[in-house]
């Protein structure tokens, strides 16, 4: 499992927020150095991140990636970007929001496959489902938010993947992930 102390999360939570801040002043991304955030070495390891923004608690752009061969750092400093202005769901975020927005980070464990989909423990698990070329995938917090028990979310990954909702019950294949989730 992936380990972040409090200092590590504050720190990405605050790159994810400058970086933000910085596009939204100067409509262009900054670079580390412009940030002026203290480089942190021991979080340069690779690992799936997703950056989530929140506008009084309801989901306002969220963008990341399941796998990378990139550190942390650098996938928070580009997700935070994509998730702000380039979520197809949502329009970019203007200045006049800024004020309602809360950021949350989940870093991932890499996916692995299992044996059924009862193997899949809700809340603790992140879920990719694929089938016959569609798939679809929910971080660990997405059924615990919607208060959802293991079969209605595999209905809702089906329904999101773009088949019928009970496609999960046969000839599916699930990978399951876990994460470190933070927010401000």
């Amino acid at each position: 499992m992936i380990n972040l102390d409090r200092e590590d999360k504050c720190f990405l939570l605050k790159l994810a927020r400058d970086t933000v801040a910085y596009y939204l002043e100067n409509q262009q991304k900054p670079t580390l150095e412009q940030l002026n955030l203290e480089k942190v070495n021991h979080l340069n390891f690779a690992a799936g991140v997703f950056v989530t923004l929140k506008k009084k608690g309801d989901l306002r752009g969220c963008i990341g990636s399941i796998v990378s061969e990139e550190s942390i750092v650098k996938g928070v400093f580009d997700y935070a970007i994509h998730a702000a202005f380039h979520d197809p769901r949502f329009p970019g975020l203007l200045k006049s929001e800024w004020d309602d927005i809360k950021f949350e980070i989940s870093i991932l464990t890499p996916p692995k496959t299992v044996n059924t989909y009862g193997d899949i423990i809700v809340g603790q698990h992140g879920v990719i489902f694929k089938k016959n070329g569609c798939s679809a995938v929910f971080l660990p917090k997405v059924a615990v938010e919607w208060n959802w028990g293991l079969e209605e979310m595999l209905t809702q990954l089906a329904l999101k993947a773009g088949l019928e909702g009970h496609a999960w019950r046969h000839g599916a294949e699930f990978l399951v992930f876990e994460g470190i989730e933070f927010s401000e």
